[in-house]
């Protein structure tokens, strides 16, 4: 997008603008969450303005990692239509497209290249319509499905017109895409669940991949669940599946433009439904780009929190578990949304490699047994070994119940402003921000308050003990917490604390040389301490050699970190809970 006068943003509660150009600037009056990713024409100045003194209101990302426009629909001059296909840019890039007739890898034409569904048709005239074509044109509608959609080949596009909505009506999935293709493209769908509450477990609506366990086919229920659960570990990530490596210069796929939702509505007769999963990501290498996963909390079946806020509804009786969960590496996720799911985290993220620019979410409203049990807004499992997250909201609109925190997070994450908001209520309903996760059973994690509550209601942290805390994590050999005054974290390990021991003591020896050269605390501007500590210096410098840290001592032997109340330990300055909670990365 170019925007050339300035963009005021009104009274939207948060924004992403992704590969933006606004030469004139923007006006943010109000907000809580703004997140800018590859914008062109944006200085340090405007960024400032914009954030009008709230901390961690803005968050700018000079590029966009990787990135894949949205298929389009084009008529051309001999009146003919075609589906322009985008590139892929696997490597960085900043502002809006500059040509876009240079910007296209590939174009299906309509007569010959791609099969048009319209309303009437069938999941299984869809499949056979597809086969030896190139696309899928799905023309506005609404099509019940009693079988899913099935894309097996690479480089297969899926483009929905109108919000096209797709409606599995039988537990199994709207969409499944197969294992082992590359640079397939969806984009313009609604997903809605058709399935009844009573069915039992259902397939996602959307998956992509059958994953390195395999997954539920449609039909098969709560018995397929069963047999999936025994197969994976307490986060869902399969049991001894090895971590991703690079992103490739080729994607999996892209997913774009996608929204899903459990409700009830009144055109389909005010039915109770049920999701237990909206998208599901099982592949590698994946990208989604504009994600709303919605857990209706208003209908037109009685449910109307705009003017009856404690009202319960036909849609509050409909379930859901997760809005999106994501087994494959690195997958990269711009502008997610996932709200209202009662019955499980509403994102729950396994795989290695992640990356979310910009992520929304509100608790459900009318189910404080969600907080009851542990559930939180975004949740990444104890054992991936690298996730990013910029700019993420966790909102509670209204409702009773204390939650834990809006986040779990590993102790390998790097994050950049995380906030919890609680629009009616007490601020102090969100326990803490974020809590860094030992294992599945959430024994042993620490939890975090926030920096600051600016305004009031809006508590954010802007990072992470991250590597500092990761270093003496799994430096420390099961030192452990003494008097509960210092800032304690752990994570699971697999081998006995002999090969720890065998492993950590000659580096240690290296480390002292370098905590005694080269440790230094700086940065202070933004109200935090930046720390170059042994660990994090060890990691660098042993980076592509042995690896980091976590990889190398993740996989070697049980450890904790302690941090102190005061005086040193090691030859090294001990940082206080407050003083740990304030680091963030040196550059």
């Amino acid at each position: 997008v170019k925007a050339k006068g300035t963009v005021m943003t009104g009274m939207q509660q948060q924004w992403l603008f992704r590969n933006t150009d606004m030469s004139g600037g923007v006006w943010c009056p109000n907000g809580w969450n703004y997140v800018f990713v590859g914008v062109k024409g944006v200085g340090p100045e405007a960024y400032q303005a914009c954030a009008g003194g709230v901390t961690a209101k803005v968050t700018a990302v000079p590029a966009t990692p990787r990135i894949a426009e949205k298929p389009y629909l084009v008529q051309e001059e001999d009146s003919t239509w075609n589906i322009y296909v985008p590139k892929f840019f696997a490597n960085a890039t900043v502002g809006a497209t500059v040509d876009h007739s240079a910007n296209w890898e590939r174009k299906l034409s309509l007569e010959s290249d791609v099969f048009i569904a319209k309303p009437g048709d069938t999941a299984e005239t869809m499949n056979r319509g597809i086969q030896g074509k190139k696309g899928l044109l799905i023309t506005p509608g609404v099509y019940e499905m009693v079988r899913p959609l099935v894309i097996n080949t690479t480089g297969f596009v899926v483009l929905g017109l109108g919000f096209a909505t797709l409606i599995p009506t039988s537990g199994g999935a709207a969409v499944e895409v197969a294992d082992g293709l590359s640079d397939v493209r969806i984009a313009g769908l609604l997903l809605e669940a058709g399935t009844p509450k009573s069915h039992g477990a259902t397939a996602p609506l959307l998956r992509w991949g059958a994953g390195k366990f395999g997954g539920i086919t449609g039909g098969k229920g709560a018995a397929a669940a069963d047999d999936l659960a025994a197969k994976v570990g307490p986060y869902g990530r399969a049991l001894g599946s090895p971590a991703g490596t690079q992103f490739g210069a080729a994607p999996t796929g892209v997913l774009s433009d996608v929204f899903a939702r459990v409700g009830s509505f009144n055109y389909r007769g005010c039915p109770i439904v049920r999701a237990d999963t909206m998208v599901e990501i099982n592949s590698d290498d994946v990208v989604l780009d504009n994600t709303w996963l919605w857990h209706a909390d208003h209908d037109d079946c009685g449910t109307d929190p705009g003017l009856h806020l404690h009202v319960i509804g036909k849609s509050d009786a409909c379930y859901s578990e997760h809005g999106l969960v994501v087994n494959g590496d690195r997958v990269t996720a711009y502008g997610t949304a996932a709200e209202h799911m009662t019955g499980g985290n509403m994102v729950d993220w396994t795989g290695d490699g992640g990356e979310a620019y910009f992520y929304q979410s509100e608790l459900p409203y009318h189910n404080d047994s969600f907080s009851v049990a542990g559930y939180v807004g975004y949740a990444v499992a104890p054992e991936v070994k690298s996730h990013a997250a910029y700019g993420m909201g966790v909102y509670i609109i209204s409702g009773t119940a204390q939650s834990r925190g809006g986040y779990l997070m590993p102790p390998t994450a790097r994050v950049q402003n995380v906030m919890t908001v609680v629009v009616i209520g007490d601020k102090e309903q969100f326990q803490n921000t974020v809590c860094v996760v030992k294992g599945g059973d959430g024994s042993g994690d620490h939890c975090l308050k926030p920096e600051t509550c600016i305004p009031a209601s809006r508590c954010v942290l802007t990072s992470l003990p991250g590597w500092v805390l990761t270093a003496r994590l799994f430096l420390d050999n099961d030192r452990g917490a003494s008097d509960g005054d210092g800032l304690i974290a752990s994570a699971s390990a697999w081998h006995s604390s002999f090969l720890l021991g065998l492993v950590s003591l000659p580096l240690l020896l290296v480390a002292s040389v370098l905590a005694h050269d080269r440790c230094r605390i700086s940065d202070r501007a933004h109200g935090h301490q930046c720390s170059r500590t042994f660990g994090e210096n060890m990691m660098e410098d042993f980076q592509g050699g042995v690896g980091s840290w976590a990889g190398l001592l993740g996989t070697t032997g049980r450890a904790s970190a302690h941090w102190g109340s005061a005086g040193s330990r090691n030859g090294e300055p001990t940082l206080s809970a407050e003083e740990a909670r304030g680091l963030v990365p040196c550059e």
